[in-house]
């Protein structure tokens, strides 16, 4: 076998590996994203949430590419991790801005606000993603387009994390039992940030056992073709003498 085929021979195995390492990856990351969504209904159930399959039909714009069609229709698993990942961020970036939300309503019914006075005074000053969310629910039961439960299960599709779920399941049930809300709140809130700081806490942890995954099936098989190859080349040139 001569040098330049011992060398192409390397390089095909070098991308044999590769492909195969990525596949690996996008199946994990894939496998990863149904558990979290089974995880999500299950929360969603234990909280008395009615909670349909996740869509994204209210925050991604239309698409009229044909080229783009045609990808969606070829790979619907990338497009349905794709837009996953999107709802999973539209979620973390409602439950991240949820507990100034009910700090800013706790100081809204001290001053004598109802909760839907409250929630207006928020929603009317500040343009975050939990604020246009439930500005959207607001607009819909004022209306008479839905009641107020039906509402913040609509909001809970489009925003599925387990804190805006209890959120919504909170405030139902303390309007429907007349309980008084700011004492509710200041102990939501507080529940709210310790379990986003225990969140914080568990990423952190686990993020050295996620980089194991590319470490173990990137960088590990081209590190022993860079450390075997010049070793075989010597094997074989020793052969052919």
């Amino acid at each position: 076998m001569s040098f330049d085929a011992l060398q192409l021979c390397l390089a095909a195995g070098a991308l044999l590996i590769g492909a195969t390492s990525f596949g690996w990856v996008v199946w994990l990351v894939l496998d990863h994203q149904r558990r979290h969504a089974r995880l999500t209904r299950t929360r969603a159930l234990e909280l008395g949430v009615e909670l349909r399959s996740p869509s994204l039909r209210t925050l991604l714009p239309k698409v009229s590419d044909p080229l783009f069609a045609s990808l969606r229709r070829l790979l619907p698993p990338l497009f349905t991790w794709r837009d996953g990942r999107r709802l999973d961020r539209h979620a973390a970036a409602c439950a991240h801005d949820l507990p100034d939300m009910i700090d800013i309503m706790i100081l809204g019914l001290q001053a004598g606000l109802s909760f839907d006075g409250a929630l207006s005074a928020y929603v009317g000053h500040f343009d975050t993603p939990v604020a246009r969310e439930f500005a959207l629910a607001q607009h819909r039961y004022q209306l008479g387009l839905s009641s107020r439960r039906k509402a913040f299960q609509e909001l809970c599709e489009r925003a599925p994390d387990e804190a805006v779920m209890r959120f919504c399941a909170v405030v139902s049930e303390a309007l429907l039992l007349g309980a008084p809300l700011s004492v509710t709140f200041s102990t939501l809130s507080f529940e709210l940030r310790r379990y986003q700081k225990l969140k914080f806490e568990e990423r952190i942890a686990r993020a050295p056992v996620k980089l194991l995954i590319p470490l173990g099936l990137c960088v590990l098989p081209a590190v022993l073709i860079l450390l075997m190859g010049p070793v075989l080349i010597q094997m074989i040139a020793g052969l052919r003498l």
